[in-house]
């Protein structure tokens, strides 16, 4: 190719004939496939294929089992009010980072939380249950929402970096 030298002292290869020089050198090439091996070829890419099917089930399983143990089986019983809950995941059937959770609080107040944490399976359901227990941790001491929100929020940056959620 074309070499220029530069008043600095560098070379620098002139870019419309630096692959002049090119050359394709191949070795140990294999025989052409024969039934056999395209068949074992094929059978192999059937087991790796149901192996990965199997195991996205069991992450699937394993998300919707976490998510069922973190989402409240009762709901407090408050005079004065009538609570309930439904919870109807998406029609897609994946496992989310959605959650609920009703707590009565030491000081006697009703404290609802919703959130959701974006994404799908088992990543998701477990940040989802590292807010939802943080939420939980910081309405002990009664704090007022807004210090709730604070302090989860800076939890979620310092633990779940790049992972965003609403409450």
């Amino acid at each position: 190719g074309k070499v220029t030298v530069q008043e600095e002292g560098g070379v620098r290869l002139g870019p419309r004939t630096s692959f002049a020089l090119w050359r394709e050198q191949v070795r140990g090439r294999s025989l052409p496939w024969d039934d056999r091996h395209a068949g074992n070829a094929a059978d192999l890419r059937n087991h790796l294929v149901e192996a990965l099917f199997r195991r996205g089930r069991a992450e699937v399983g394993a998300a919707r089992a976490l998510q069922r143990t973190l989402l409240p089986t009762t709901l407090p019983v408050v005079p004065g009010w009538a609570v309930d809950a439904r919870y109807e995941p998406s029609g897609s059937g994946q496992v989310g980072g959605d959650w609920y959770d009703v707590l009565v609080l030491g000081d006697g107040r009703l404290a609802l939380a919703v959130g959701d944490v974006t994404g799908h399976g088992l990543p998701a359901a477990a940040a989802m249950g590292q807010l939802r227990n943080a939420v939980r941790a910081y309405l002990l001491d009664a704090a007022p929402p807004s210090v709730v929100l604070g302090r989860v929020g800076r939890l979620a940056r310092w633990t779940l970096p790049g992972q965003m959620a609403t409450l």
